[in-house]
């Protein structure tokens, strides 16, 4: 089985893919999605929306999974994080995989 795992951030979205065979796990690949630093927020969640799926697509993973949100220092910091997680939890969905929430 074929796992990939999102950890959302609007500055930075971290992501890596394991293979389970055996009992064993096998690293894949991992990497850091940045958007531009400058851009407005609707251009950043429009460069991770199209480059999570970019990354379903290349490395095809049977299942996501994704970081659910943890109580933040403060509420704007939630909400850009809630919406980097539906982002992310979208371009999965958009690919027909299954999407797992820890």
């Amino acid at each position: 089985m074929r796992i990939l795992g999102i950890d959302p951030g609007s500055v930075a979205t971290g992501f890596g893919v394991i293979d389970s065979k055996a009992g064993r796990l096998i690293h894949v690949v991992h990497g850091t999605l940045r958007p531009t630093p400058r851009s407005s927020p609707a251009e950043r969640l429009h460069y991770l929306h199209r480059a999570i799926g970019e990354v379903v697509r290349d490395h095809a993973p049977d299942a996501a999974v994704v970081e659910q949100v943890f109580v933040s220092a403060s509420a704007r910091s939630a909400l850009v994080l809630g919406q980097a997680r539906g982002v992310a939890l979208a371009a999965v969905g958009a690919q027909g995989k299954a999407v797992v929430e820890y």
